[in-house]
């Protein structure tokens, strides 16, 4: 029974946090959901099994279409970095990590943006492209950056707060 409770108040959170991170934090603060969403997702839910995980995503996933119908590929591309983020083994180098985790969220970064602008019309790549001064190389400059700061803070926080959490007990 205790298990339980601790299961629902531990996706309660996740889901609550979340959502107030993406219903706050849009447009150019947005690089912020890319690293708070990962990690409440992957700090909340170590230990849960696949299922449940997936079960957690639902339940992220369809009020974020409700309220932040615009976040959605944005927070679907959070969701797949968090469980990417807490399937890392503890042993794992921080520079083979993060060569790894950032052309995944540089390409997951460009596709949300391209989804979202598809899907729902907005101009946000667009956007990007003249701050890039209408230059591919930049344009890949600017996203391969914006994924190296979030994945550099994200794997950062995520050791450190999750090495704090082992030390008082929390699995």
């Amino acid at each position: 029974m205790r298990e339980q409770l601790r299961l629902l108040t531990r996706s309660a959170l996740a889901l609550g946090l979340i959502l107030l991170s993406i219903s706050v934090f849009r447009g150019p603060l947005n690089l912020l959901n890319g690293i708070l969403v990962p990690l409440i997702l992957s700090l909340l839910t170590v230990g849960l099994s696949p299922g449940r995980r997936v079960a957690l995503t639902l339940a992220v996933v369809l009020p974020a279409l409700l309220w932040q119908p615009v976040q959605l590929f944005f927070l679907l591309v959070y969701l797949i970095m968090g469980w990417r983020l807490s399937g890392l083994p503890e042993g794992t180098g921080r520079t083979g990590t993060l060569v790894r985790l950032v052309p995944l969220t540089a390409a997951s970064f460009f596709l949300a943006l391209w989804a979202t602008d598809l899907v729902f019309m907005t101009r946000s790549l667009e956007v990007l492209w003249r701050i890039a001064g209408e230059n591919s190389f930049r344009l890949i400059l600017v996203i391969g950056l914006e994924a190296l700061v979030a994945s550099a803070v994200l794997m950062f926080l995520y050791r450190g707060i999750r090495a704090r959490l082992r030390k008082g007990g929390f699995r």
